[in-house]
């Protein structure tokens, strides 16, 4: 078990399989979502979160959910609500696309760049870490809309991001505009895929984990 631990997996995920979507800060759990994997390559990464999904949410001491700034912070258990998301992710890359539908009509509602660090392989699914910075794209018009920029700014005042890291954030985030409807075109044949929301504390048995996930199971 514990040679597993050490060793990222390397070959892709089976479409179906489900596993978990976890974010790290400072060795730590930040999250963690039981996610189904659409499609899956060297190149990019689809998975699906599916509306009615329980997960793992840091939360702040005073009960309201944590930000990447915060110093402190616990897990528990939260329910994704309203819309399924459908997240193509490119490896290498510090951001994600999310394709946000309805979960009755998979019209597509929203769609959006996610900053976050780059998706690493692991045994138990994709380990990343959020880093607030969203830019929303109209599904219609493509006219931007950048999200939470004073959130990314904190999180820089508060030494969690170094000034380099921060700046190849915000240029790809940004960048990843004129890639949008490349991307919205590898997730849209999806959209459509029926995922029941997986059951958390299956998808935590199902898997090795690391040590702070384990009495969540």
């Amino acid at each position: 078990m514990r040679g597993a631990m050490r060793d990222a997996r390397t070959r892709p995920w089976p479409s179906g399989k489900v596993v978990l979507l976890r974010h790290v800060r400072d060795a730590r759990t930040w999250c963690a979502l039981p996610v189904t994997v659409l499609d899956d390559d060297e190149r990019r990464s689809v998975i699906r979160i599916s509306a009615g999904t329980d997960w793992l949410a840091a939360v702040h001491p005073s009960g309201r959910r944590a930000h990447g700034f915060d110093r402190h912070w616990r897990l528990a258990r939260v329910t994704w609500r309203r819309h399924d998301l459908t997240y193509v992710v490119p490896h290498g890359r510090w951001f994600a696309t999310g394709l946000v539908t309805e979960k009755d009509t998979s019209r597509l509602h929203k769609l959006y760049i996610n900053a976050q660090d780059p998706l690493r392989r692991k045994v138990w699914g994709f380990d990343t870490m959020d880093r607030e910075l969203d830019l929303e794209i109209d599904p219609v018009s493509w006219r931007p809309r950048w999200k939470d920029v004073d959130r990314f700014r904190r999180l820089r005042a508060a030494g969690a991001l170094s000034l380099a890291t921060s700046r190849r954030i915000w240029r790809e985030t940004a960048g990843a505009r004129s890639l949008a409807p490349h991307l919205r075109a590898v997730g849209e044949p999806w959209l459509r895929t029926r995922c029941a929301p997986p059951d958390l504390r299956s998808a935590l048995r199902a898997h090795v984990l690391p040590a702070d996930l384990r009495r969540h199971r």
